[in-house]
């Protein structure tokens, strides 16, 4: 029954490549990624090392898979080849937005990179479970300033974003492409400074999409630079990735290799066992708390089953544990439920499925529909591993008011138009 969610994705990524040619871009990528973690949970399954506390149920399994195609269903009909051009709503407003990202992005990263290195030095996995009890506390005493640069650090995809559109735009704006990409850094850092690897995993999965999505309105001289660049990147994140992982996990080959296989393969089986405890729900109070904490500061009460309820440990008393990686399907189910969450992907689908149809028909990309599609698609892929953006709620907020600044104001005379 475990078999069942790998098969259809792998029955709608079939379907996805025959349509479009075998032409592979970022939907496939987000497939490929999803398939990834359903061959690792396999490869879990018939080690016998990490075991499921219940044994697999096929509702929870015909449900984790109708949610998976609702969920793709949504970017099925998106292709890149189709797109011709980008447009940049406002120009001043980009260039604000831009100039902005480059200053907090590096600010970022001189802020954080003193508890970055005090975190890998002498005992790593001794400073990681004190992380808590110092690193954190001395964080959050920079107050505003601590809040400001996570921000800006969480807003790292939309630093590639822009280094890409300036490399797109011609040698002039090169230098500002490089300043951008190197911004963007800065949520590696960040995540460093909390003695975190998940930061160095999602800068790569998210740099990766931006290639695909972004690729065809490059030139072939700088598609091969900015491979090289990636695998560059790639050798120097994993030093800080294996210090943190041979801390944690062992000092052998083998103790790393099963804790990744674990990293990227344990979701099915923790979906399968959360959806099986019948646990109080938190109504989005793990996953959108700063969303919840202004609801009910405008006085609309939000149901609390948390205020008379350990709800972690209600799912510890069947043996089953709340933070582990169980897709955001499993963190939407633990808040919603299962009517909730359902009906919550079918709304982020449905707002997909009509950015997809307004791009497709334009055969461009307009940029605040670029900007939340990023966001849209960022859920999904980051999801794969659990809902990331619970901490980073402002960031989805920042998010939906640079699309509407980019809306709202009317465009000016100058509108950039790019062509592949």
């Amino acid at each position: 029954m475990n078999f069942l969610p790998i098969v259809v994705i792998l029955i709608m990524f079939v379907i996805y490549q025959w349509k479009n040619k075998i032409t592979f871009g970022s939907t496939s990528y987000l497939f490929l990624v999803y398939l990834l973690m359903g061959i690792m949970s396999i490869a879990l399954f018939y080690s016998g090392l990490f075991q499921s506390v219940f044994k697999y149920s096929l509702e929870a399994m015909l449900y984790m898979s109708i949610c998976l195609i609702i969920i793709f269903y949504g970017f099925i009909s998106f292709n890149e080849e189709k797109i011709k051009s980008i447009e940049i709503d406002n120009l001043n407003v980009y260039m604000v937005i831009e100039t902005t990202l480059i200053i907090g992005g590096f600010s970022a990263i001189l802020f954080f990179i003193p508890f970055a290195i005090k975190g890998l030095s002498g005992d790593v996995e001794l400073n990681r479970i004190n992380n808590g009890i110092f690193q954190q506390k001395v964080l959050a005493s920079y107050g505003i300033v601590n809040s400001l640069l996570s921000l800006f650090a969480n807003l790292f995809i939309l630093a590639i974003v822009f280094s890409f559109i300036n490399f797109s735009r011609g040698p002039k704006f090169k230098i500002r492409a490089y300043l951008l990409l190197l911004s963007s850094f800065s949520y590696v850092i960040y995540i460093l400074a909390y003695v975190g690897r998940d930061g160095i995993a999602y800068w790569l999965l998210s740099f990766i999409f931006v290639f695909f999505l972004m690729k065809n309105f490059l030139n072939s001289s700088l598609v091969k630079k900015i491979r090289l660049f990636f695998i560059l990147f790639v050798v120097v994140l994993s030093i800080p990735f294996l210090i943190i992982s041979f801390a944690r996990f062992g000092s052998t080959s083998s103790d790393i290799t099963w804790a990744i296989i674990n990293y990227m393969g344990q979701q099915v089986k923790n979906f399968n066992d959360t959806y099986q405890v019948d646990a109080p729900l938190e109504y989005g109070r793990s996953i959108f708390p700063a969303f919840i904490n202004w609801i009910e500061f405008f006085g609309y009460d939000i149901p609390n089953e948390s205020s008379r309820i350990d709800i972690p440990s209600y799912y510890l008393s069947v043996g089953v544990a709340t933070t582990i990686f169980k897709t955001y399907l499993g963190e939407l189910l633990t808040n919603f439920g299962k009517g909730g969450t359902l009906f919550f992907i079918i709304l982020l689908t449905m707002l997909t499925k009509r950015i997809v149809r307004i791009t497709n028909r334009t055969k461009s990309w307009r940029l605040s529909n670029l900007i939340l599609f990023i966001l849209l698609y960022q859920i999904v892929l980051w999801g794969v591993f659990y809902f990331r953006l619970y901490s980073a709620n402002y960031y989805i907020i920042a998010v939906f008011l640079l699309v509407l600044l980019l809306k709202v104001f009317p465009p000016k005379k100058i509108i950039i138009k790019l062509s592949p």
